[in-house]
């Protein structure tokens, strides 16, 4: 197991270096400042990638910070954060511990296999994500769609307007969705300079082919000409000797 985790990983070996416990390591430091270049997105420009330099240096010799022990590395990371002191160091460990991860991923994917299929393969995230809330919704609250949005009093009971607009209107938006999809596709497939040279290239080609058979037809006939006057010669010849 431990051959097949990507343990070498640079992402993985620079963001060890957040954890509390070997903040004081020699090697904490240059694996802090490689964060920057492996995570993209966190830090805008070179000020912010000075500034944050210099708070990994700090951090390193602050003996003023609160205590780990006891605390998971997000809490803490929370506390350090609530000081103020070293907010674009923050600012991407933050971004790190966001991330993602733990057994919810499998799960999340063995749910999505629910969802997905041969003929909702091309489903946009958007909807997949208002599925996975409602879902996790419901579970969260413990019922199904039907106890969720039952009316006990089919007539006295009040009746959710947003959601019966949201239901009547989710079709028509969602061809709506689709014809934009399309015209912007086709927009930009007709305004792509790319495409626009592939066209020229083509009747260009288309050109040249046609060039080219009228060469050849023309080359073609001179050899069956040339041809022709040999074998007339010949004949002559033939007969002057008899």
């Amino acid at each position: 197991m431990q051959q097949k985790l990507p343990l070498a990983n640079p992402v993985l070996t620079s963001a060890s270096a957040i954890d509390p416990i070997i903040r004081t390591s020699v090697h904490t430091s240059a694996l802090l400042n490689k964060l920057p270049t492996l995570v993209h997105e966190v830090l805008h420009g070179e000020e912010e990638e000075e500034k944050y330099a210099t708070e990994v240096k700090d951090y390193q010799v602050d003996r003023f910070l609160p205590s780990h022990s006891g605390l998971r590395i997000d809490h803490w990371w929370a506390a350090v954060n609530a000081t103020g002191k070293y907010p674009t160091l923050c600012k991407m460990v933050l971004s790190l511990l966001s991330c993602f991860h733990g057994p919810q991923v499998e799960s999340s994917f063995n749910v999505m296999g629910d969802i997905l299929n041969s003929r909702t393969g091309r489903m946009k995230i958007e909807t997949y994500s208002a599925i996975q809330s409602t879902r996790y919704g419901l579970a969260n609250h413990g019922v199904d769609a039907v106890k969720q949005f039952e009316r006990h009093d089919a007539a006295k009971d009040p009746v959710d307007k947003v959601l019966c607009q949201n239901l009547r209107s989710a079709a028509l938006r969602y061809k709506r969705q689709q014809e934009e999809t399309r015209a912007a596709e086709m927009e930009k497939r007709k305004n792509h300079p790319l495409k626009e040279k592939q066209l020229e290239s083509k009747s260009a080609n288309k050109r040249l082919q046609a060039e080219f058979a009228v060469t050849d037809a023309a080359r073609h006939e001179e050899r069956m000409a040339k041809k022709r006057r040999q074998e007339v010669l010949t004949e002559l010849a033939a007969k002057r000797k008899k």
